[in-house]
């Protein structure tokens, strides 16, 4: 199959380092990066032709569904909603979504909400990065005996801070493990 020169698109997408790294190094040999993505997009296109392809909506069109449930699961719905700070609408269009396969985005405004909170967090790794080099300045001066403790406890506040961090970057690149549903 040969797909028409006439227009380009761009795709981005985040994929872990590891992988990329590991992608590079296979499509170095095949005119790069670009060309072995463009290379199995096609390969997934031709693998789709003579199968039935759900239609791309234009999200004007939206179709309801309606289901009963007991008291007790409306009740676990609202507070899944309530934990993810969405309505109960929403938790569950976001729940069959995720479980379809269909849309990876986060409309609950998580990744909004969480990037003030990383912003914050590596200002305050740098303001103790900044506490821990003056801190080192002082102990190789030999002028306070006492700031090699203070400097074990900066050490650790700055570990369990990298860990916060790295926490809140992989909700933001995708964690979608709260989603997942047991078959």
């Amino acid at each position: 199959m040969t797909i028409p020169k006439a227009k380009s698109e761009v795709i981005r997408a985040r994929i872990d380092a590891e992988i990329l790294a590991a992608f590079d190094a296979q499509s170095a040999g095949r005119g790069g990066r670009s060309a072995a993505l463009r290379a199995l997009v096609e390969a997934s296109v031709e693998a789709q032709i003579g199968r039935d392809l759900l239609p791309r909506s234009d999200g004007s069109k939206s179709q309801r569904v309606q289901i009963s449930l007991s008291e007790t699961e409306m009740a676990v719905i609202d507070y899944r909603a309530a934990q993810r700070s969405i309505n109960r609408a929403g938790w569950v269009k976001a729940l069959v979504r995720r479980h379809l396969g269909l849309k990876q985005s986060k409309e609950d405004g998580l990744v909004e909400a969480l990037l003030p909170i990383r912003s914050q967090l590596i200002r305050i790794g740098r303001n103790i990065n900044q506490a821990m080099k003056a801190a080192n300045v002082i102990l190789v001066a030999g002028k306070n005996d006492s700031l090699a403790a203070e400097l074990a406890t900066i050490t650790a506040m700055r570990a369990e801070l990298n860990e916060q961090i790295a926490a809140v970057r992989s909700a933001m690149q995708g964690d979608y493990s709260y989603w997942v549903v047991p078959e």
